[in-house]
């Protein structure tokens, strides 16, 4: 993560209310690994692994001194007025009908292999796939997802008969694949974590991927994916009036990518405060 000097003529200044006329504090943070973003009406939250945005909390519904504008790598905004810290992540139900493959592999579709729950799973059964043709074998559940909320994916994996490299991926029918996570397995269950955002369409799919043009098999348990209903505690909720209550972004241009690799986040002192 790098904080550096605003350069003026690159970003494009935000839409700003009136009552951010007096400016006493400018930063413009870019280059962090990773970003996490809400957008949903309710629940909007700004979470920066990495960085601690709590310095520009406020008070949800009566102070909030700091007002934020994110810019996506093609230029597009989403901005809101800073509110309280972060509760902690906190995540919904799952979302997934058979994660567990305790009993069978019901739900699951596959494509170029076959599925079974066996023994020996990291808790109970698991899902074993076995290679039946192609350069990849896959298997996906049908997810239905709300659009601009943030989602957690993550799952076990372990070597079956051969080490191969392996992905949990989550796929938007609109977009196609918006986030993969890269696995090599080995003979011991390893956990793969990662985060995706439901940007354009409430209809999507959570992919299982043994990537391999080679006969074998590989094992996948306790799979997960759920709604990311609160940030960490180091991440800003948002909301769209200045001392508001709602938990939403003030503007967004249409066609912002809440699923960029690269954003500018200005962060603005306003008003009085």
């Amino acid at each position: 993560m790098r904080i550096l000097k605003p350069d003026l003529r690159r970003w494009p200044r935000p839409t700003v209310p009136s009552v951010r006329e007096k400016r006493a504090y400018y930063k413009l943070i870019t280059g962090a690994t990773s970003y996490r973003l809400a957008m949903v009406n309710g629940t909007a939250f700004l979470w920066v692994p990495g960085v601690d945005l709590t310095r520009y909390a406020g008070q949800t519904g009566s102070h909030t001194p700091f007002y934020v504008s994110v810019t996506d790598s093609t230029g597009k905004i989403a901005e809101g007025y800073i509110a309280a810290a972060g509760g902690g992540e906190t995540l919904g139900s799952e979302i997934l009908t058979n994660p567990s493959f305790d009993v069978n592999t019901t739900g699951w579709t596959p494509t170029d292999c076959t599925l079974a729950s066996i023994a020996g799973g990291q808790s109970n059964n698991c899902c074993e796939m076995t290679f039946t043709g192609g350069g990849s074998q896959s298997a996906y559940e049908s997810v239905t997802v709300v659009v601009g909320a943030l989602y957690k994916l993550s799952g076990y994996y372990k070597t079956g008969t051969i080490d191969k490299a392996a992905q949990l991926r989550y796929y938007d029918s609109v977009r196609g694949y918006i986030y993969t996570i890269n696995i090599i397995t080995s003979g011991v269950w390893q956990q793969a974590t990662g985060y995706a955002p439901a940007s354009s369409t409430t209809s999507g799919r959570v992919y299982l991927t043994r990537v391999s043009g080679a006969a074998g098999t590989t094992l996948f348990d306790e799979i997960s994916f759920k709604r990311v209903t609160d940030c960490a505690a180091t991440g800003v909720h948002i909301v769209s009036a200045n001392g508001g209550a709602t938990r939403n972004w003030t503007s967004m241009t249409a066609g912002f990518n809440p699923n960029d690799t690269s954003y500018a986040i200005v962060i603005e002192r306003i008003g009085n405060h």
